[in-house]
C-alpha cells in the first residue's frame, strides 16, 4: 500500500502497532470502561480527506432499528441498526450495523469506538448482506484518488464466505466495482487496504457492499467484516 500523504504513513504505523499488541485485535486490551463519545470525531481525518465521518464517530439522537439505542449512546460493547448514518445511507437491504466495541476491541487512539458491519442483524430478514453509500462532493474530474479503509474480520466466524465487502465507485449507485475488502483474509488485527478509483465527475458515489452468508430469516449468520476509518485523498504522482 502507497501511503499518498507523510501524516497518515505516521498515523498508521502507530495504529497497526497498537493493533498487533492486542490478542483480540484493535488498540490493545478491553478497556474497564467505555471512555464516552469522541469530543472531537474529525481529530484524526486525514488533509484532503473527502469523506465525511468515515471512522463514525459523529452522534446525533436518532434511534436505531432493533435495540432502540439513540447514536449518541449506543453503549460500550452495544450495536444498532440505523438507515442512515451521519453523511451515510442505506442504499440496499436491511441497514448499518454500527458496533461500539462489539465485535472486536476499538482501534485504539487512532479509531474511536465506533465501526460499522454490513451483514446487518434483522431477525425477521430472509437477507442481511447491506449496501451503505455515500454522496462525494468536490471531486476534479479526470483526477485518481486513493481510497483507503480499515478491515478486521468478523472474529465470530472461520468462514471465508461470511467476511466480503465489495467496494463500488461511480456517478450511480451501485457504480463500477473498485476493490474487494479482504474476503479471504484470516489474520487477527485491523489492516488497512487500499484502491485508486478515478472521478468521472465533480460528485460520485462511494458504496460498500456486503456479499456471502446471509441470515435465513432468524438470527441466522449474521456476520460479516467490519470497516472503519474510510478516506479519500487526491493520489501524489511520483
Amino acid at each position: 500500500m502507497k501511503n499518498t500523504l507523510s501524516y497518515t504513513a505516521i498515523a498508521f504505523s502507530s495504529l497497526l502497532a497498537l493493533s498487533a499488541g492486542s490478542a483480540n485485535a484493535g488498540g490493545g486490551g478491553e478497556p474497564e470502561a467505555d471512555p464516552g463519545p469522541n469530543p472531537n470525531p474529525t481529530i484524526f481525518d486525514v488533509p484532503g480527506n473527502l469523506i465525511q465521518n468515515g471512522n463514525f464517530e459523529f452522534i446525533d439522537e436518532r434511534v436505531g432499528e432493533l435495540n432502540g439505542n439513540q447514536l449518541n449512546n449506543v453503549g460500550w460493547r452495544g450495536w444498532d441498526l440505523y438507515q442512515t448514518l451521519p453523511h451515510w445511507f442505506t442504499s440496499f437491504g436491511r441497514g448499518i450495523e454500527l458496533q461500539r466495541s462489539a465485535a472486536v476491541y476499538p482501534q485504539g487512539e487512532f479509531g474511536g469506538g465506533q465501526y460499522v458491519e454490513l451483514d446487518s442483524t434483522k431477525t425477521d430478514a430472509a437477507a442481511s448482506n447491506s449496501w451503505m453509500t455515500q454522496h462525494v462532493n468536490g471531486l476534479i474530474p479526470g483526477q485518481e484518488y486513493t481510497l483507503e479503509t480499515l478491515y478486521h474480520r468478523n472474529p465470530n466466524t472461520t468462514s471465508t464466505e461470511d467476511r466480503g465487502i465489495a467496494v463500488y465507485w461511480g456517478k450511480h449507485i451501485p457504480g463500477k466495482l473498485a476493490c474487494v475488502l479482504n474476503a479471504e483474509n484470516t489474520e487477527e488485527g485491523w489492516k488497512d487496504v487500499a484502491c485508486s478509483v478515478t472521478a468521472i465527475a465533480e460528485d460520485m458515489h462511494l458504496t460498500f457492499a456486503a456479499f456471502g452468508n446471509e441470515s435465513s430469516g432468524s438470527w441466522g449468520n449474521n456476520v460479516g467484516g467490519l470497516i472503519d476509518f474510510v478516506r479519500l485523498t487526491p493520489t501524489e504522482t511520483p
